[in-house]
């Protein structure tokens, strides 16, 4: 029996390797970007390719890819009554660790951002007389928008609006 004790030493500590360097290893996507938390504090930034980290640490994956969010359509009110006014939002990360530890949802936060641009751009708008095809945000709208959303890490590429009858 004690003939086998070097033996079984040697196959744990070689299974002890092989835990080490798969727990180790990590593959980014290259257009994703990881983030490496270790013991619950964010550590840096992992570039797309093959990481080695720590084996106590996580890897919190950001795809940078733009996104498309559905705003739902909600009553606004303007001149002459109030409209139901909907539509959609192009955005992409741009900053990775903000856009994971300054908020719990960042499509949540990005939709609220432009539904409250939304509602102070066309508020007080007589959209009667602009039509019924897409409106676009105010310039101002536009740049509390901007500045909203870059708390999140996040750049809003377009915001599309579709007035609802």
């Amino acid at each position: 029996m004690s003939d086998l004790a070097p033996l079984v030493i040697l196959v744990v500590a070689c299974l002890a390797i092989v835990l080490f360097l798969v727990r180790a290893a990590h593959s980014i996507k290259p257009y994703e970007v990881g983030l490496l938390v270790l013991l619950g504090s964010y550590q840096r930034q992992l570039a797309p390719g093959f990481n080695m980290i720590h084996p106590l640490g996580t890897v919190v994956r950001v795809d940078l890819r733009t996104r498309l969010l559905q705003i739902a359509p909600r009553q606004i009110p303007v001149v002459g009554g109030t409209v139901r006014v909907g539509g959609e939002a192009s955005f992409r990360v741009t900053d990775a660790p903000r856009s994971v530890f300054q908020t719990k949802d960042l499509n949540g936060s990005v939709q609220e951002v432009v539904s409250a641009a939304i509602v102070e751009s066309l508020k007080g708008r007589d959209l009667a007389r602009e039509g019924s095809g897409g409106f676009e945000l105010d310039p101002l709208a536009r740049a509390a928008l901007d500045q909203s959303a870059a708390q999140f890490g996040a750049k809003i590429e377009s915001v599309t609006l579709r007035l609802e009858r």
